[in-house]
């Protein structure tokens, strides 16, 4: 009786053996996070599937967080994003890694993307050194947010924005196979948000992107950028990533003073782009996530950016009719 019952056991006992093995590649990473300074990618029951390490030093969460959300066509955010990226019926995940070095500096980012099983697939270091009239930049760049995944002639891309501190700041479209660079956009300022949309119905999709215009001197102004994909490909031999020709944008739009903010020497920017159920931009008008109680202007605009309202925020009022805190408005300014 002992020798049977075993022997039935024993297909049992093998089962259970293996299943730890054959369980995590039955699943796919459905999240992701930094643990440690290790990237952990997790199943939909929480449970570790695998983790990376990174000789380049210990993973730091973005200083200024893009929680993921839906961005018109795409997904955007700047920790990281799992999904099909590539189309290739896996799950990819696609992790912004900001390192320091041993002395506290402060490394640029690089994009990686692994594969469901954990191995690194490929890797993207955005920015290069470059100049404008007699000032040098580095090729130290921190990346903004990526746009993920996003259909460009029907292959799929993605679309990173980073910049070396405010200025300048690199748009890229990325092969989302293989992370080869197929085109860019040099700004004269950071771009902290974007959408995707069609905008006007032919079928293609158009790119909005907004932040900060800061070229020479003074704070600079918020500003939003219509481009129509694809953009130009990439030109590595330029020393001066703005000399001619440049990409033409298809519209472009700067915002008016806000004199509250007139008061810091802070540049003020479009913190963030989205669009309502209707298609319609919104964008919000401030200092910067260190200021926000200094208040925040709204405003919505057309496919055509061109501005149908405009608010404030109880705070910026507050701020606004304060006589001992606040400039009274200049020359039209709001």
């Amino acid at each position: 009786m002992v020798a049977p019952a075993a022997a039935a056991l024993l297909p049992a006992a093998a089962a259970l053996l293996i299943w730890p093995l054959i369980r995590p590649a039955s699943r796919g990473p459905t999240s992701a996070r930094i643990v440690d300074g290790e990237l952990h990618a997790l199943d939909a029951s929480g449970h570790l599937l695998w983790r990376v390490s990174f000789p380049e030093g210990w993973a730091h969460p973005p200083g200024f967080a893009v929680p993921l959300e839906k961005a018109g066509l795409a997904w955007r955010s700047n920790g990281p994003i799992v999904s099909d990226i590539d189309g290739d019926g896996q799950t990819e995940v696609l992790f912004v890694l900001n390192t320091t070095t041993d002395n506290g500096a402060l490394m640029g980012h690089r994009l990686i993307c692994f594969g469901a099983d954990g191995a690194e697939r490929w890797r993207y270091t955005p920015g290069r050194r470059t100049r404008w009239q007699d000032r040098q930049f580095d090729a130290s760049y921190a990346i903004a947010w990526v746009l993920a995944p996003l259909s460009i002639d029907g292959r799929p891309h993605l679309l990173v924005s980073a910049s070396n501190t405010y200025f300048p700041c690199q748009l890229s479209p990325l092969d989302a196979a293989d992370g080869r660079l197929v085109g860019e956009y040099w700004h004269f300022g950071a771009l902290l948000s974007a959408v995707v949309l069609d905008a006007d119905g032919d079928g293609r999709p158009e790119v909005f992107v907004a932040g900060v215009n800061n070229p020479g001197p003074g704070n600079g102004a918020p500003a939003i950028v219509e481009l129509r994909l694809p953009l130009p490909p990439p030109r590595p031999e330029v020393a001066n990533v703005f000399d001619p020709p440049r990409p033409r944008e298809a519209a472009y739009a700067l915002f008016p003073p806000i004199d509250v903010f007139a008061l810091y020497p802070h540049p003020a920017a479009v913190m963030w782009l989205r669009l309502d159920e209707w298609n319609r931009l919104q964008l919000a008008v401030s200092l910067g996530p260190d200021h926000r109680p200094k208040g925040q202007a709204y405003y919505s605009l057309d496919a055509r950016l061109t501005v149908t309202d405009i608010r404030a925020d109880d705070r910026l009022k507050a701020y606004h009719e304060d006589p001992g805190g606040a400039v009274r408005p200049r020359h039209g300014s709001r």
